[in-house]
């Protein structure tokens, strides 16, 4: 399945009454269609005839072609980290812990420039 497909089957799944929760415990940062696909995939996985691996990969190369680089980065991470263990809990600690160590380097870097 391309991106495209993966598009379409998830507008079809969320016409016909599926409803996705978006970016779960996390910030939306305008990638809530990106969410909602992904959400749609591991929902339906066995329809769509994917692994967890590759709706991962989509919402990846989703969030990319919305031009979000970096979070499409982040998010990932935090999605294989959730698929490896299994917890949202776990992923919530990981996602603060980017974020934490992400604004750090950012804060240093800026203030190292003046």
């Amino acid at each position: 399945m391309n991106l495209q497909q993966a598009k379409e089957f998830a507008q079809e799944k969320i016409a016909a009454g599926f409803k996705p929760n978006g970016c779960t415990f996390a910030p939306d940062l305008n990638i809530k269609e990106c969410c909602d696909m992904h959400d749609t995939l591991l929902r339906f996985l066995k329809e769509a005839d994917i692994s967890r691996h590759r709706a991962d990969e989509l919402f990846y190369e989703y969030m990319l072609e919305n031009g979000r680089d970096f979070i499409a980065g982040l998010y990932w991470l935090f999605v294989r980290f959730q698929a490896a263990i299994g917890s949202t809990f776990g992923l919530v600690i990981l996602f603060v812990f980017i974020v934490g160590v992400s604004l750090m380097f950012w804060l240093d870097a800026g203030s190292s420039g003046t």
